[in-house]
């Protein structure tokens, strides 16, 4: 063929038989245009002949009958509407149709091709880019043609208008259709040819099958370079991939393995599934078309996913699958319709079996040979390492997510605040890193060190938070589900460290719990989510309970220590008490016994009286020693728990007199100050006194010489912390050296008494519903006693 003096084609030379598509490529300026054109009728060859179904086409624009050309810069008249558009070149000689049945033909026409321009009414200068190309296209398909010939066809269309330009041209081929097409995407030309021409420089240079083609060898011939052998070729792909895969993210390792594989297939689709409880989850694809990827995207379950879910768990070798076999798989139809014929299933082995599945599905006559099955089980195994080094990421990951969860709650586990404190911020912390709806700590068994047989016995929440770190109830549900695991017969508790982390559904929400057990304890960390949460959280909530179980066990040794040193603490005050209590005893009876030895001499002769000296200290002494051993007996009725009084309807002043009366010999340093108003109370009038007596007599004997004591009593009305009172406070000047209170009285020297005057009457003031404080500065003591001014219960006895 010469144009302008000028060779453009020499020694083309091609056949086409019906329902074949032929490709044409080659690079800018090879022929390919200029080969159509002659094809068309719009150029006659200067030597050859073009033959479309036995008559020779001439030129001049003659276009051979039954076919039909789509030009690469073909454009729509934009002064018709579409319909009009789509009827150009097929008017009827003999009439014009209506407007209205014109409309009608071309919806119909668009509508059995699958595609839909909208209004067919509106002028074709409305149309984008792509939407001319595919009212251009379906001119040219409309009519039933037997040759139909596209220059560039998708250079205009978006990936969608493509893919159903290959259906269409498929579905056409099989009724019979011949197409011959011109394009420089060689993806595209391998999926849909079934043989691909080679120009260059306007000579054909080779034919090749479409199904057995690489991109790689078609675009070597084009620019006039030799294809590489097979095996060269897949060695230096497989050393690319494994050059691309060093330098790529971890994430970006499947998909790359899976574009290699597909172009090593001549770009053929290729899934991999993985493997998850029971389920198959699509990771990554390739070449595939969206609702083919939704039909394989998620599988409930191995029989749901056909082949894929065979390979999954027989752990079979590579199998092939024609579409024959697979017609009761339900994504079977998707698959049909997207023009595959069958696949190839590849299991992809890790360290724990069976990982997932590679998967390759073919078009029809290009079924895979031997040679490129094992060459899919190569890339399958490229797959299966980096599963299995996702896996060892993800598990690193999972397991630093842990550890910063852990150490959170070892640093709030570790501050110096109270157990129940700690535990409430941990679970917190715990709740806030795993993102749950809520999160509990709860306990059983008593804490004891016997057997425990029955876990569920002495259920306690320990704490429960919500999603906000807020402390609540857990839900009622929550609460049973937990019991019924601390059943002994319903949960195994592994010892000091626990057991492995296991879930169950409670109402419309997920849990996670992880158990531990203690000496003659039982305890569940039991999180909640509004869905499964994810493997990472399991590992979390186990470390979790670790470090709550070790919080436990340190408060348990705190408390054991507490114990250790109160009861040492009460050795202690108990050896000073009795050598306190002995000097006590021992003070009277030294003195009893040196008076009554006096007055037995027989060689002394006594006057009678320092005999009456002698007999009324001996008198005081046992006055003093009889206090004592009451004291001591009412010191043991209050801390038995039975100390009784005999109330009944008293005046505090009479009371307050009685006291002061008691001490004659310094009633000159008592002043006395009481509400006249002061109403009666409900007590034990010689109780009373005797708790009066104690305080003054502490004021007067354990202060300097000097010291005046004043005591008032009013009438104190209800408050937040105390009902209606009678307070009577005694205060002195006398400095800070008043007894302390309560039975772990101090030695202060000799000042100091038995240390139970002050406790029995702290005694003596509770068991009348009342109580004694005391608050003691460097101007002197003031004790405060109060009663309430109606008995205990509200009620007149």
């Amino acid at each position: 063929m010469d144009l302008a003096g000028e060779r453009v084609l020499s020694g083309v030379d091609l056949s086409l038989d019906p329902g074949e598509v032929l490709a044409l490529v080659g690079e800018n300026g090879a022929g390919k245009t200029t080969l159509i054109r002659c094809i068309a009728g719009d150029l006659e060859p200067a030597a050859g002949k073009v033959v479309v179904a036995g008559n020779a086409v001439s030129g001049g624009g003659s276009m051979p009958e039954g076919a039909a050309v789509l030009w690469q810069d073909g454009d729509v008249c934009e002064n018709l509407d579409i319909a009009q558009n789509l009827a150009l070149g097929q008017e009827r000689r003999q009439m014009l149709p209506s407007r209205a049945d014109l409309h009608m033909r071309a919806g119909t026409a668009l509508g059995e091709m699958g595609l839909d321009l909208g209004d067919v009414s509106r002028p074709a200068r409305v149309l984008s880019g792509g939407q001319r190309q595919l009212l251009l296209i379906a001119r040219v398909l409309s009519g039933s043609p037997r040759l139909v010939v596209l220059d560039e066809p998708t250079s205009s269309l978006g990936i969608e208008e493509a893919r159903w330009l290959e259906r269409t041209i498929g579905e056409m081929s099989e009724k019979g259709t011949a197409f011959v097409v011109a394009s420089h995407d060689l993806g595209q030309v391998l999926r849909m040819a079934g043989r691909v021409a080679v120009l260059r420089r306007g000579r054909l240079v080779a034919q090749l099958d479409a199904a057995r083609a690489h991109v790689d060898d078609v675009a070597a011939l084009m620019s006039g370079r030799q294809p590489d052998v097979s095996a060269r070729r897949q060695l230096s792909r497989l050393h690319g991939l494994a050059d691309r895969l060093a330098s790529a993210p971890p994430s970006s390792g499947i998909s790359l393995i899976l574009a290699a594989a597909s172009a090593a297939h001549s770009n053929a689709a290729v899934t991999t599934h993985v493997v998850d409880q029971g389920r198959l989850f699509c990771i990554a694809s390739h070449g595939v078309a969206p609702d083919v990827a939704q039909e394989l995207a998620r599988f409930s379950s191995p029989q749901d996913a056909g082949p894929i879910g065979l390979a999954a768990t027989s752990s079979a070798e590579t199998r092939h699958y024609p579409g024959s076999s697979l017609r009761g798989w339900k994504p079977w139809e998707a698959l049909a319709a997207a023009g595959l014929s069958g696949c190839v299933v590849v299991p992809l082995f890790v360290a724990d079996g069976v990982g997932g599945v590679m998967t390759l599905f073919y078009r029809p006559g290009r079924a895979p040979e031997k040679e490129q099955i094992d060459l899919l089980s190569l890339y399958a195994s490229q797959a299966a390492a980096a599963l299995e080094r996702d896996r060892l990421l993800a598990e690193t990951t999972i397991r630093n997510r842990a550890l910063e969860t852990v150490r959170d709650i070892l640093e709030v586990l570790n501050r110096p605040a109270s157990a129940e404190e700690s535990v409430a911020v941990a679970l917190a912390t715990l709740v806030t890193d795993i993102r749950a709806e809520g999160v509990g700590l709860v306990l059983a068994g008593d804490g004891s060190d016997t057997q425990v047989e029955d876990y569920a016995d002495g259920l306690a929440w320990k704490g429960f938070v919500d999603a906000d770190g807020m402390s609540c109830k857990p839900p009622l549900c929550l609460e049973e589900a937990a019991a019924e695991r601390l059943s002994y017969h319903s949960v195994s508790l592994e010892g000091p460290g626990g057991s492995s982390p296991g879930r169950f559904g409670c109402g419309h929400q997920d849990h996670l719990w992880a158990g531990f057990e203690m000496p003659g304890r039982a305890a569940l960390v039991v999180a909640v989510f509004a869905s499964i949460p994810d493997r990472s959280v399991r590992y979390v909530l186990q470390d979790a309970a670790h470090s709550l179980r070790l919080a436990l066990e340190r408060e348990r040794a705190e408390l054991a220590r507490q114990q250790a040193a109160a009861i040492l603490r009460t050795q202690e005050l108990q050896q000073l008490f009795l050598g306190r209590l002995s000097h006590e005893l021992r003070t009277p009876l030294t003195a009893i016994r040196g008076y009554a030895t006096s007055l037995l001499q027989k060689d002394v002769e006594w006057d009678n009286e320092t005999k009456e000296r002698f007999l009324g200290r001996i008198e005081e002494e046992s006055a003093r020693l009889g206090r004592l051993v009451d004291d001591l007996l009412d010191f043991s009725a209050i801390e038995a728990g039975i100390f009784r009084v005999h109330p009944d309807w008293c005046d505090l002043r009479l009371v307050i007199e009685a006291a002061v009366a008691c001490l004659p010999s310094q009633r000159w340093a008592i002043e006395v100050d009481c509400d006249p108003a002061l109403p009666s109370v409900w007590a034990d009038h010689d109780r009373m006194e005797q708790v009066l007596v104690n305080l003054l007599t502490n004021a007067l004997r354990h202060n300097p010489p000097g010291t005046r004591v004043k005591v008032t009593a009013s009438t104190v009305l209800s408050d937040n912390a105390l009902p209606a009172r009678v307070e009577v406070s005694i205060v002195d000047n006398g400095g800070e050296v008043c007894e302390r209170l309560g039975p772990r009285a101090e030695n202060q020297g000799e000042r100091s008494a038995s240390g139970l005057g002050l406790s029995i009457s702290e005694g003596i003031m509770v068991a009348h519903g009342g109580d004694l404080d005391k608050v003691s500065g460097p101007s002197g003591t003031s004790v405060r006693v109060w009663i309430p001014l109606e008995p205990a219960g509200g009620t007149q006895p």
